[in-house]
């Protein structure tokens, strides 16, 4: 009976020890946006939680805008100065969304030029909180070329209320 009891123990440890492993995989994975990351390739990051902000409207009233974003980088290791310099980033980004104006976020073009901000403030915050410029350039294993920094930035949400 001892033996039995004994084994039951080790299966019960060994099952919670691999739940464990796969929780904080998966964890890390949803952290970072999903996956792994190479070097030269596009690689995506997705800032996990949408930004909301109020706007004001042109009558003095305030609104909500969120906005979700992802990053693209042809760079692995920027990906870790994005995760390290999160705070930072985020910050410069809602003191940039805050700003905005109704009537000035409602066009096409509008959204296009605040998504080019954004990206430029993504790229001043990792230039100076880890030195990344972004026009630097770096080679991939074929050889070619492509920029060290965030090379874009994607809206994967935007709504005004």
């Amino acid at each position: 009976m001892k033996i039995a009891t004994y084994q039951r123990h080790i299966r019960q440890t060994f099952l919670l020890v691999a739940l464990l492993t796969l929780a904080v995989s998966n964890a890390n994975a949803a952290a970072t946006g999903g996956g792994s990351f190479e070097a030269g390739k596009a690689n995506y990051f997705n800032i996990d939680k949408p930004f909301v902000v109020n706007i004001r409207d042109g009558a003095g009233g305030l609104r909500f805008m969120q906005i979700g974003i992802n990053l693209m980088t042809m760079d692995a290791a920027v990906v870790t100065a994005v995760e390290k310099h999160l705070a930072p980033i985020k910050h410069e980004l809602i003191m940039l969304f805050s700003q905005q104006q109704f009537k000035k976020v409602t066009s096409r073009g509008a959204r296009e030029q605040l998504r080019k901000n954004a990206l430029a403030q993504v790229q001043s915050v990792l230039q100076e909180y880890a030195n990344i410029a972004p026009d630097k350039k770096l080679k991939n294993e074929d050889g070619e070329q492509y920029l060290s920094s965030v090379q874009d930035l994607f809206f994967t949400n935007f709504i005004i209320q």
